[in-house]
């Protein structure tokens, strides 16, 4: 879904207009993450990369859900709910970097994550008020997410969680629940609020393995053995420290792309249920999007194969010896 809503514009501005506020050393340490965020999925920019088709959905899914409920794009509430989103997202991005790359972001980083916290919640209060409701749900979202976390960390990354278990990834998508939530009580429509965290369970859950196919070299070089990972080790095929070619020919050459394939499209057939159950038609679209890029995956990883091999053999051939 293509966004080009004016309270999304807004937002964007009113988040920039925070950025700038940070004072000495957060706004030092909060470059160094914005340009990070600005160079993956292909973006040139913080907005360019949130809001690029590989990237989380989180965005597109805001505005569908917003034409679904009937919120008008003229709702003043929108840009706080949109800024307060933005917010949110750094500050989970910088707890993930903190967890997963400690080498590139020190422990002090965990006090810009806080400021982004603090300026999520405040957003969220500029548009939602004093609804004690909204921030009850708020609380237990972000309360489960914290459990996800953990259990990613102590359970998963061990080896200790059961095929049953490893389900839970979706929930590391907790949080975009909330904002999600936020147009439930706008519109209205608080009872929706809990579905929608299913719904998001469910889709994270594909967006989570999707993902984790996408950075198999990344989590196999930092030791950090995603479900689809141990399972690609369990197979015997690739190895901890083997070369990134030889663990991607192993994923081509086995069962672990079709057994995650397969599950990404389980979830994401349980997000669509959801939604239809909730009349939400422009979010079903949105599920719908993510079934069509998921069947464009098994030639995305082919073609990482071939580049890893092709970079592999101009290597070897840059290093022979000249002959005569």
């Amino acid at each position: 879904m293509s966004i080009r809503a004016a309270w999304l514009a807004e937002s964007f501005a009113a988040h920039r207009r925070f950025v700038e506020s940070l004072p000495p050393p957060l706004d030092r340490r909060f470059a160094r993450v914005a340009q990070r965020i600005a160079c993956s999925h292909g973006g040139s920019s913080f907005e360019t990369a949130v809001t690029a088709p590989t990237a989380t959905p989180f965005l597109a899914l805001l505005e569908a859900c917003r034409l679904d409920l009937g919120i008008s794009a003229s709702d003043v509430r929108l840009s706080a709910i949109g800024e307060a989103t933005l917010a949110l997202y750094i500050c989970v991005r910088i707890q993930d970097d903190l967890v997963d790359e400690p080498d590139i972001f020190d422990r002090g980083y965990v006090f810009v994550a806080e400021a982004f916290a603090g300026r999520s919640l405040a957003a969220f209060a500029e548009a939602l008020g004093t609804d004690a409701g909204f921030f009850a749900f708020h609380g237990r979202t972000m309360g489960a997410f914290a459990l996800a976390a953990a259990w990613e960390i102590d359970v998963l990354h061990r080896g200790f969680a059961s095929p049953a278990e490893e389900r839970r990834i979706g929930e590391k998508l907790l949080p975009m629940a909330i904002p999600l939530g936020a147009l439930a009580f706008v519109a209205g429509r608080p009872g929706q609020a809990e579905p929608l965290r299913d719904f998001v369970v469910a889709l994270g859950g594909d967006l989570q393995v999707v993902n984790d196919l996408l950075n198999l070299e990344d989590d196999h070089v930092g030791g950090r053995p995603s479900p689809l990972l141990a399972r690609l080790y369990r197979e015997g095929r690739a190895a901890p420290g083997c070369s990134s070619l030889t663990l991607r020919t192993a994923l081509l050459a086995g069962e672990v792309m079709d057994e995650g394939l397969a599950w990404a499209r389980e979830e994401l057939d349980r997000a669509g249920k959801i939604a239809a159950a909730l009349e939400l038609r422009h979010v079903c679209e949105v599920v719908q999007g993510r079934k069509a890029f998921l069947q464009r995956m098994p030639e995305i990883l082919v073609a990482e194969c071939l580049r890893l091999g092709s970079s592999v053999l101009s290597s070897t051939e840059d290093s022979r010896e000249p002959i005569g």
